[in-house]
């Protein structure tokens, strides 16, 4: 029962992972394109979902930074463009 209990749980992680992976892309998409149109109180609610999602995905910290730059908290840019290289 208990080998029955892990194989689906790594059945159900290569199943569901993928699909957090393209929610996570979608979000900075659409993200960039709030960020570009000049909503970036939008665009920021959206990178930090991606984040929450996937932590590991350093273009959601990376956009975020851009974002933060556009509002001129270069202090706050900075820790994102820092954490997006893994520093």
């Amino acid at each position: 029962l208990h080998v029955k209990r892990i194989l689906l749980t790594v059945a159900l992680a290569l199943l569901v992972g993928p699909l957090f992976s393209q929610m996570v892309v979608r979000l900075n998409v659409d993200g960039s394109r709030k960020l570009i149109a000049g909503d970036v109180s939008g665009a920021m609610e959206l990178f930090k979902r991606a984040i929450e999602i996937d932590e590991a995905y350093s273009k959601s910290y990376f956009n975020m930074g851009l974002a933060f730059y556009k509002q001129g908290k270069y202090d706050f840019a900075a820790r994102f463009f820092f954490e997006s290289l893994g520093v």
